[in-house]
């Protein structure tokens, strides 16, 4: 009996495998037949365009074009990069790339200028500055040109001479600089430094392959500096990048072996789970708190989210993004990368907080659009470490909730108009540099020169009212209504149409705000933009308040009932 048994689950489990063998083969030649029929069909449709069409044609344009339309499908964040994209992809997220070390932008009459030269590259080494006209590089004249030609011209070989002819304002004749290109690496650590009684304050840009040194480095010299009672880390506006660097983040902060992060994809070699490698250079008596907003994504959210799972820091301010989709890059034949997604990562607790559902093709229905969640709870609910109840609600939700002022739309207009931009280099060039980035001041009398000289060159701006008010005049027309409704609409096109002095008048505060961290950008660099700027910033001064308070502090992250 054993013997016919044995030899009847024997039998079973030769047939199942034999089933399941069939099947799997069977799939796979499906899944062959399709690979190479959709081969087929589109080397029949682009053969017949180069052939056939009315035009000469650009085919590896209409490639790229048609191979981003059908990713764009997929999902948001999956999309194919030529060459050159994909050189500048990979010189963003490593952070280097052969250079001069300065951004450039375009005026609208072709002119290029030296925006910002970063603090110890060699354009800055080199006498740079911002505002200074690009007339030529290498003899070649970039005079009346676009930010791409001169950005290629810039870049080279690593130690490769240039030579930037440049006209600077005030000046009679141009300037010629000579130097030589490096790798440029650029910190991803803004600024780094104590803001209040103690208080340490490090601000990350992004994630690149060196986030976790620079993260150290600024960590370490804050420590070496004073008795730090508390550190905020400002991850506001920071879209992400390379997540093991936010692991090696998170080594600086968490106890080692801490769980910092879990991916998940379709292939067990897109399974990973990340723990913290080192013991924390932080000594976790130190209380912290992260900060956040809606801009903060993929890497950032990691990094909050363990901080969050594991209860070592309160995180402070507005909901997170919610991009939970983890991209791997894969280079193509033609010099080119995919950046497919891959996998969804989780937070320690097991939250996914992606926000963008999307949807892939399937044999019968037609693929949807990308969406986004239109959940109207919190979220499936988690727990820390601690048991505190924290919601998988498409993005990190702060503890403590947290928002800086909003700036006036006046001051959008006057950041990307370039009378005002003029009038800071002229500012700079004319006045003596001050001791720190503290004293930039600007006086009663010099915004009254700023007022008048944005008058007398004709500033213009029209508010998201004024814009909306049209659209309104627009609807009322097209209904007919205008004859009734024209005194009324006069008596309001008059109450919303702008008066640049009293707007000027009324928000004088922000923007003075607005061109004093200008000026300390041009004097002291980014760490002095960010040294004007953060000290006062509203979401800081609660981060310090808290910080300042243990027993409130501590309350945040103590165990709560379910």
């Amino acid at each position: 009996m054993k013997v016919c048994r044995i030899s009847v689950l024997w039998l079973g489990l030769v047939l199942f495998s034999a089933s399941v063998w069939g099947q799997n083969n069977s799939r796979l030649e499906r899944e062959k037949k399709d690979y190479l029929d959709a081969l087929n069909t589109t080397g029949a449709v682009f053969a017949n365009i180069q052939r056939y069409f009315v035009d000469t044609v650009n085919l590896a344009r209409i490639n790229e074009m048609a191979l981003n339309a059908m990713l764009l499908r997929l999902d948001p964040y999956t999309q194919y990069m030529n060459p050159e994209d994909a050189k500048s992809f990979m010189e963003a997220t490593s952070g280097e790339y052969a250079g001069v070390g300065a951004l450039i932008s375009q005026r609208p009459n072709g002119v290029v200028i030296i925006n910002e030269p970063f603090e110890g590259l060699p354009a800055d080494k080199a006498g740079l500055k911002a505002g200074d006209r690009i007339l030529s590089i290498n003899g070649k004249d970039f005079s009346n040109s676009t930010t791409p030609e001169v950005s290629k011209a810039l870049r080279g070989e690593d130690g490769s001479t240039i030579t930037v002819k440049v006209q600077r304002i005030n000046e009679p004749s141009p300037r010629t600089f000579s130097f030589k290109r490096r790798e440029i690496q650029l910190n991803s650590v803004d600024y780094s430094g104590i803001v209040s009684d103690n208080i340490g304050l490090i601000r990350i840009s992004s994630f690149t392959r060196e986030t976790g040194k620079d993260v150290k480095e600024a960590v370490n010299t804050l420590l070496n500096t004073k008795a730090v009672k508390g550190i905020i880390i400002d991850l506001r506006g920071n879209g992400g990048g390379v997540l093991q660097s936010g692991v090696e983040l998170l080594s600086l902060f968490l106890p080692k072996g801490s769980h910092a992060v879990t991916v998940k994809g379709r292939t067990s070699d897109s399974n990973a789970d990340y723990r913290t490698t080192t013991e924390p250079i932080v000594p976790l008596s130190i209380p912290m708190v992260v900060l956040i907003d809606n801009q903060s994504a993929s890497a950032s959210e990691i990094v909050a989210g363990a901080m969050q799972d594991i209860d070592r820091a309160v995180i402070m301010g507005n909901k997170s993004f919610g991009k939970g989709l983890v991209q791997s890059t894969i280079p193509l034949p033609d010099g080119g990368l995919l950046k497919l997604t891959t996998a969804q990562y989780y937070t320690p607790s097991g939250r996914n907080i992606q926000k963008i559902t999307y949807h892939h093709f399937n044999d019968i229905d037609e693929p949807e659009e990308s969406v986004k969640s239109d959940a109207d709870s919190l979220g499936t609910p988690f727990y820390t470490r601690n048991k505190r109840l924290v919601y998988a609600s498409d993005g990190i939700l702060p503890d403590v909730e947290a928002s800086s002022p909003r700036y006036p739309i006046l001051i959008s207009h006057l950041s990307i108009d370039t009378l005002t931009y003029d009038y800071i280099t002229q500012y700079v060039a004319t006045h003596n540099k001050p001791n720190s980035p503290s004293e930039v001041a600007i006086t009663p009398e010099e915004y009254s020169k700023f007022v008048n000289y944005l008058i007398d060159n004709k500033f213009q701006y029209t508010s998201s009212s004024k814009d909306l008010f049209k659209k309104l005049k627009e609807c009322i027309e097209l209904e007919g209504n205008e004859e009734y409704t024209k005194a009324e609409l006069e008596a309001l096109d008059k109450v919303l149409t702008p008066n640049l002095r009293t707007e000027l008048e009324r928000n004088q505060k922000e923007v003075i705000d607005y061109l004093e961290s200008q000026i300390a950008l041009r004097y002291f660099y980014r760490k002095g933009f960010f040294g004007k700027l953060l000290p006062t910033d509203d979401v800081v001064l609660k981060a310090c308040e808290l910080l300042h308070n243990p027993d409130k502090y501590n309350s945040l992250l103590s165990p709560k009932k379910p």
